[in-house]
């Protein structure tokens, strides 16, 4: 049996009209009864009386209305319901993203995305840990540095460069310091995520090494926080500095910076991507190109 047909039977017992419901469903009468037809002969017995002006059900036809509309009409919505989400920008948007990325550029970008797409509702996950994407059910994830998840796209927003900043007082204090391999004798604060330090200057010249470090942090604003509190010299992205804490800092070693590294947005790379996925990635897009 072909349930399309039977969809189409319970349409037409509902309008009580082949020509309405033939309308309706955005199909010529003809075509709509030989449907109803074919139903019939898959089942083997007459569900519908027919004359030139109206319909009535037969006693088969009555039990298969029956015992078939709610569950067809509850299909039906089911699917409409994913059909709208692909094409109409409403529902649950899961969204992952580091904490330190999120508290200095994303979070006003999702606000003002919240504030024109109501219908949206963002779930946000800020960690700093890799999130299981797939398995999450994570429609989006902001992830820094080069990635590569199959069946995931990437799109790149934005360089960011790590440079070694400090308080003002601790710059200070350390002023004699012109090379990383003297950072030994400083105290530094590292972030989980950053456990080795890989500089470089402007004569290409590159340091890599492993601090030892008086302070290590899981999120890299704490890390900020930390140095401007003078408790030591932290590797730390440019992006820091669009928040107050920026004003508490100033470089160490200004000719020395960290590997630059590419802040990506990813979503899931399906056949049709939902309109919601689609129209917080352009946004976030048009948001990046406008930085610097």
């Amino acid at each position: 049996m072909n349930f399309n047909d039977l969809f189409l039977f319970i349409n037409v017992v509902e309008f009580g009209s082949f020509s309405i419901a033939a309308n309706n469903l955005n199909m010529s009468t003809s075509t709509l009864s030989r449907r109803i037809q074919r139903l019939e002969n898959d089942i083997g017995v007459k569900l519908l009386h027919r004359s030139a002006k109206s319909i009535a059900l037969t006693e088969h036809g009555e039990r298969i209305f029956t015992d078939n509309q709610a569950a067809m009409r509850e299909i039906h919505e089911k699917v409409k319901r994913v059909s709208d989400e692909i094409t109409t920008p409403n529902g649950v948007l899961s969204i992952t993203a580091p904490v330190g990325l999120a508290q200095n550029i994303l979070n006003p970008w999702l606000w003002e995305f919240s504030r024109l797409y109501p219908d949206i509702r963002l779930h946000l996950a800020l960690v700093n840990r890799q999130v299981k994407l797939k398995e999450e059910g994570i429609d989006i994830a902001f992830r820094i540095g080069e990635q590569n998840i199959q069946d995931w796209v990437s799109r790149s927003l934005f360089k960011t460069e790590f440079a070694l900043y400090a308080s003002h007082d601790t710059c200070e204090q350390y002023q004699h310091v012109h090379h990383p391999e003297q950072l030994a004798d400083v105290p530094l604060i590292i972030s989980r995520s950053l456990p080795i330090w890989d500089l470089q200057n402007d004569n290409a010249e590159h340091f890599r090494f492993k601090p030892n470090p008086v302070l290590m942090v899981d999120e890299i604003n704490a890390a900020a926080d930390a140095a401007a509190c003078g408790l030591g010299v932290a590797l730390l992205p440019d992006y820091i500095f669009s928040s107050a804490m920026g004003a508490r800092l100033m470089p160490l070693l200004s000719q020395w910076r960290g590997q630059q590294r590419t802040v990506q947005v990813l979503y899931a790379d399906r056949e049709q991507i939902p309109k919601k996925v689609r129209l917080l990635v352009d946004f976030v897009v048009m948001k990046a190109a406008q930085i610097g």
